[in-house]
């Protein structure tokens, strides 16, 4: 009965709130596919120091295995504060160096919407992530990412719902400077999510 108090609650936090920013992928075997799925929760963006009155935005993503601790990643997040939208898509190779270690480059393209519908801009990144258990269906992450006048930094943990579903809880920041050479893009948010492993 416990266990069934907790999923309902788990889902229902998870239903009202959003789906987010998910446990980062961690089998790369040939095949392997892991589909994440969220919202944020408390989301914040502002535009050359500019913030206004963001909503709960979208996030989605998929990992595929390449094999040999290889995989393409592909996420996506839809950021917006009042009439000005920043769409940032990342297109990634990952590679797992250690046991709970991993790394990954790739592109991070930011696209304005809306007001800014003008902007557009890719930026080369370069990041790690370390991943470990914090119990029998617990665990917890923590990452970031560097490249030209961008950095990122995100901590969060995920629960197994079931043997392949994972619900979510983190923290996300991204500083973008001088994208299209016009402005400043700062995202931050708390987010919760769905991570299924296909």
């Amino acid at each position: 009965m416990k266990k069934k108090a907790l999923f309902a609650a788990v889902m229902g936090i998870t239903m009202c709130a959003g789906t987010g920013f998910a446990a980062p992928a961690t089998n790369y075997d040939a095949g392997a596919v892991t589909v994440e799925a969220g919202m944020s929760v408390a989301p914040d963006m502002q535009i050359n120091g500019f913030s206004g009155d963001d909503k709960t935005r979208p996030y989605a993503g998929a990992t595929v295995g390449l094999g040999g601790n290889f995989a393409l990643q592909y996420k996506y997040a839809d950021n917006k504060a009042s009439n000005v939208g920043m769409r940032m898509q990342e297109f990634n190779l990952n590679y797992q160096a250690g046991k709970n270690t991993y790394i990954y480059a790739g592109n991070l393209n930011v696209k304005g919407t809306s007001a800014a519908s003008g902007i557009s801009d890719n930026r080369v990144q370069v990041g790690v992530k370390y991943v470990a258990p914090a119990g029998d269906k617990t665990n917890w992450w923590v990452g970031g990412a560097v490249g030209d006048d961008l950095w990122r930094a995100e901590i969060g943990g995920s629960y197994a719902l079931a043997p392949n579903v994972d619900w979510d809880l983190s923290y996300q920041y991204t500083d973008a400077k001088n994208v299209d050479d016009r402005v400043d893009v700062k995202t931050r948010g708390l987010y919760t999510g769905l991570t299924f492993k296909l």
